[in-house]
């Protein structure tokens, strides 16, 4: 009976390929991640400023405006000053929600 003359279905790959194959592509994911945690680095530390700029604006706010209504209290012919203490108590709050928005993000 004569042997099939047909090539064989799977060729003999190397060894060596397939494992340089697999090493290039290691490195590359490596450099990949490494890429992304120094981006997350930098982002983190610009919204930590952003964070701590915010809570200053906001404690400078507040207390302005605690400052302020005690004037107004004191001398309510003063509208002026009030309003002033409304206004940056507003602003203080607002400070506050931007602030919170930061922190989520920096995490």
């Amino acid at each position: 009976m004569k042997q099939p003359t047909a090539p064989d279905l799977y060729p003999e790959l190397p060894i060596e390929d397939g494992q340089n194959y697999r090493l290039q592509k290691i490195t590359e994911i490596e450099k990949t991640l490494i890429n992304e945690r120094d981006n997350r680095k930098s982002l983190y530390k610009k919204y930590k400023r952003g964070v701590n700029v915010t809570d200053g604006v906001d404690t400078c706010l507040i207390s302005t405006s605690v400052v302020l209504a005690g004037i107004g209290i004191v001398f309510p012919i003063l509208l002026p000053i009030q309003i002033t203490a409304v206004v940056c108590g507003s602003l203080g709050g607002l400070v506050k929600l931007i602030r919170r928005k930061l922190t989520t993000k920096s995490k």
